[in-house]
């Protein structure tokens, strides 16, 4: 209950016009997972806080105070998805054609999850980019120059290496057939997908080394998300559109 409590100070606030500075200390405590009467409420202040932020940016005055605000949005959102948002889907059960839209109710598949957690954060993607294989899901949101690509040579110690060096954030790692998010904070990295394995069928987060799709795939491509340019988007409520689309031939 206490999640709540904060997003609806947190929404108050924002009402008032206090500096949403306080209100990124104000949500970045321990997680606290919501249950489904939460969640939707939860997700309408995230939208309210994103006008906020909207508001602020176009009126910022020179390129250093616009600057200063895409980092606290990078903060807001990266709190808010690792503590509220991917939280509550947890426990959520997997099947390969799931496209609930609420946590805990029916099931999902990967590609869903990502695409679903992304835009319950106030981000515009398709739906229809789920079903885009893992790696144009990653273009399609941070482009082409931060992607890092491992064989199925590279343990997973190589891996862990280059995410601690590129820092905390949240990564999109795609796989042979599969995607999920890398969470690297509190000095901490771990895995949040909807598993396919059996245990345990449904939407975990697990440490990186644990047995999974991320540590049996042949194949791993990543990219570290909420970039300037991907932050930039959300603030200003743009789409995110289907540039790299598996289903339709690129232009000559």
């Amino acid at each position: 209950m206490k999640s709540i409590v904060r997003f609806f100070l947190f929404g108050m606030v924002v009402l008032f016009g206090l500096p949403v500075p306080s209100l990124i200390l104000l949500i970045s405590s321990q997680a606290q997972p919501v249950n489904n009467s939460e969640y939707r409420k939860v997700v309408a202040h995230g939208a309210a806080v994103r006008e906020e932020f909207r508001r602020r940016y176009a009126d910022a005055s020179t390129p250093e105070e616009q600057k200063q605000i895409v980092e606290e949005a990078r903060q807001f959102l990266f709190n808010f998805l690792t503590d509220t948002i991917f939280p509550a889907w947890i426990g959520t059960p997997w099947s390969f054609n799931g496209n609930t839209r609420e946590p805990k109710k029916g099931s999902v598949a990967c590609g869903v999850l990502v695409v679903n957690t992304l835009r319950d954060a106030g981000f515009r993607i398709p739906v229809t980019m789920s079903r885009q294989p893992s790696e144009n899901i990653i273009k399609n949101l941070v482009g082409t120059q931060s992607l890092r690509r491992f064989s199925n040579s590279a343990p997973m110690s190589r891996v862990q290496r280059w995410i601690v060096k590129n820092g905390e954030g949240i990564y999109l790692v795609g796989l042979d057939i599969h995607v999920g998010f890398i969470i690297y904070k509190n000095e901490t990295i771990s895995f949040f997908h909807s598993s396919y394995y059996n245990p345990p069928l449904c939407v975990v987060n697990q440490d990186i080394s644990e047995k999974s799709p991320l540590t049996d795939s042949r194949y791993r491509v990543l990219g570290k998300l909420l970039t300037d340019e991907m932050v930039v988007k959300w603030i200003r409520g743009e789409t995110f559109p289907l540039k790299y689309d598996y289903f339709r031939r690129p232009p000559e």
